[in-house]
């Protein structure tokens, strides 16, 4: 498997992980009732500072 490959799957893993966290973050919220439009945008916030780094 060449290089580019492997960095390819790497960010494939990389962004299935962010985008999983940030929609079992929004469900929990839901479920627990405490979801407000605050609340979503920080986890969206957390989740794009994280994909820039």
């Amino acid at each position: 498997m060449s290089y580019k490959e492997m960095t390819i799957w790497g960010t494939l893993v990389v962004t299935i992980g962010l985008l999983s966290y940030y929609l079992l973050g929004i469900n929990s919220l839901q479920t627990a009732g405490d979801s407000n439009q605050d609340t979503m945008v920080s986890y969206l916030y957390k989740v794009v500072v994280v994909a820039v780094i």
